[in-house]
């Protein structure tokens, strides 16, 4: 355990091994690990292609056990959003999971928004995974909400993509492809679906169209 005197001024900060392993600046309070002057309150630094911090729990033994992240104010008085660590129904599979709080009073209540899973699905509301019909294969991503509305044009429950720029023609789709490794034409887009933005007048919506395209092998 060291100390660093900057400049022959009073001594400043505190190291642990003076080669700048852990440092905790007096001047600013933080702490650096790999660090001799960290520009956060807590900065680890280090180098490509290793842990940079590590969250462990040596004492996992079942299923919807987690470690999580908080972000709060006051301490534990409030909690805005949380990222956790929970393991997964499948052996030694880990979900990532995002929560936040719908903020009607303070607490640290928060309510699971998206999880991705230990298999690589996504889902935007649900936490578990669907199929066709009950049946196959569960789906890659699935956006899921509890709407009350039964009007087509101001449903609440639903994907938007949209396209920041409105110059009158500009597009914006939803494309299907597939993959068979690297090259070029490796990851063609076999079909589309895309929505011709109209023009824009004062006072009303613009005029949209959709486009259906699919592919064929002149196209290859």
């Amino acid at each position: 355990i060291g100390a660093n005197n900057n400049a022959g001024n009073a001594w400043t900060d505190l190291s642990i091994n003076p080669g700048g392993n852990v440092l905790l600046s007096k001047v600013s309070g933080n702490v650096g690990i790999g660090t001799a002057s960290p520009g956060a309150k807590l900065q680890s630094t280090t180098t490509i292609n290793t842990a940079a911090l590590m969250l462990d729990a040596s004492n996992y033994s079942g299923q919807d056990q987690y470690v999580h992240m908080d972000f709060t104010n006051g301490g534990s008085a409030h909690t805005y959003s949380r990222i956790s660590n929970m393991t997964n129904a499948t052996s030694w599979a880990g979900d990532l999971v995002f929560a936040t709080n719908p903020g009607s009073s303070q607490g640290t209540s928060v309510v699971e928004r998206m999880r991705i899973s230990g298999q690589g699905y996504v889902g935007i509301g649900a936490t578990s995974n669907v199929s066709f019909n009950g049946t196959g294969n569960a789906k890659t991503l699935v956006v899921a909400g509890s709407g009350t509305s039964t009007t087509v044009a101001d449903n609440d429950v639903g994907i938007v993509i949209r396209n920041s720029d409105t110059t009158t023609g500009n597009t914006s789709g939803l494309h299907f492809a597939s993959y068979s490794g690297g090259g070029a034409n490796q990851n063609p887009i076999d079909a589309s679906i895309v929505a011709i933005h109209g023009a824009r007048t004062s006072g009303q919506y613009q005029i949209g169209q959709l486009a259906f395209l699919t592919s064929s092998s002149i196209n290859a």
